[in-house]
């Protein structure tokens, strides 16, 4: 009761209510972005309110004489992860062009590999397992052309031979040299 005269002072209407002071209409002290005043202050202090927040508003960021915008600051973690991942692709595929070993660029040089074992062992009389999958597979390729390997090409021819009876399938194209090109194509 005994600080009416400060809130009077501030032109804040208040009533003693049972030996406590109590504002009566809604005041505005303070206004974000402006300065609050040392009466304000010493009200809200009185009040048991802390109005200031301290930190620092970067306005520039100066690297190496360089002066860069503060959103460089705004990186995330998934920000880092993605950078990190395309550099180690970068590095993956120069090192695939350079024929140097490097363990993200390994994975990709033992299957270019395998394809040049495979390669060889169908050119040659190599014979082991995947290799005489691979022979089967271009001795045989009606065996496997249903198999659901690429884009959907074996349903369509056999569906035109069923519509269009045998005269069809016996008029079809012999496809082997250009099987047999296609298959050294993707070995080279």
């Amino acid at each position: 009761p005994t600080q009416t005269g400060f809130f009077q002072a501030l032109g804040i209407a208040t009533k003693i209510t049972k030996g406590s002071i109590e504002i009566i209409s809604r005041v505005q002290l303070c206004t974000a972005g402006l300065k609050v005043g040392s009466s304000e202050a010493v009200l809200l202090t009185k009040m048991g309110m802390k109005p200031f927040e301290y930190g620092l508003k970067v306005v520039s960021v100066f690297q190496e004489g360089s002066v860069l915008d503060p959103k460089v600051l705004e990186i995330t973690d998934a920000d880092i992860v993605s950078l990190f991942l395309r550099a180690v692709s970068n590095v993956s595929a120069a090192a695939l062009s350079f024929g140097y070993p490097i363990l993200p660029a390994i994975p990709h040089q033992l299957v270019a590999g395998y394809r040049n074992i495979i390669a060889l062992a169908i050119s040659t009389d190599i014979s082991f397992k995947a290799a005489e999958e691979a022979k089967d597979m271009i001795a045989n390729p009606e065996k496997y052309a249903g198999s659901g390997g690429g884009g959907g090409g074996g349903a369509a021819p056999a569906a035109a031979a069923a519509a269009g009876g045998g005269a069809a399938a016996a008029k079809a194209p012999e496809p082997e040299e250009e099987e047999e090109e296609m298959a050294f194509d993707l070995f080279d």
